[in-house]
């Protein structure tokens, strides 16, 4: 299943013990959402150009079969002898033209998707980085709470000896 905008917007994240900002995480989902908002213009825009393209190419093969056709019945006609053959030359140059024009707009569209999959790439290899840093830093403070933990404990411990140690002075200067 792709992923979609309305995904990424309705996702929520289940807190736990100290988890993550809930502001932070909405922040940063909105901007992935609007990257590829932005994205998905750049593509319909580029489709359209395309389209735009391929309609302007059919119209033109169109009109140079058109005019190929009056070239040919007035070729026959002996007034205009060369007309065929530079209609038909002229044909050949607006379909290359147009040939050109759908060529630069499909390699442009390309360029375009492949800049934007590398950018969305790039965020999600940061994000995941981010991710790993955070879940790092989370350890080493869990782990700094068990070590103090530990650390009081054994310190409770020898409090409560020494305590235990000296019950016994206290008792014996009653007695004598």
């Amino acid at each position: 299943m792709a992923l979609t905008i309305d995904d990424i917007l309705d996702k929520e994240f289940s807190l736990k013990d100290g988890g993550y900002d809930r502001d932070e995480v909405d922040q940063f989902l909105d901007e992935i959402c609007d990257e590829l908002t932005d994205l998905q213009q750049k593509i319909a825009d580029l489709q359209s150009e395309l389209g735009n393209a391929e309609a302007a190419l059919t119209q033109a093969r169109e009109e140079s079969a058109s005019a190929a056709e009056k070239a040919q019945q007035s070729a026959a006609e002996p007034e205009m002898p060369n007309l065929g053959s530079r209609l038909e030359s002229m044909f050949r140059r607006a379909g290359m033209v147009a040939d050109d024009t759908v060529k630069e707009a499909e390699e442009k569209a390309d360029s375009i998707v492949k800049e934007a999959e590398e950018k969305a790439s790039r965020i999600l290899d940061d994000a995941m980085e981010e991710q790993e840093t955070i879940r790092q830093s989370l350890n080493d403070l869990k782990n700094s709470a068990n070590a103090y933990r530990q650390s009081f404990l054994e310190m409770l411990d020898k409090h409560r000896q020494a305590l235990e140690d000296t019950a016994g002075v206290f008792e014996e200067k009653q007695e004598g």
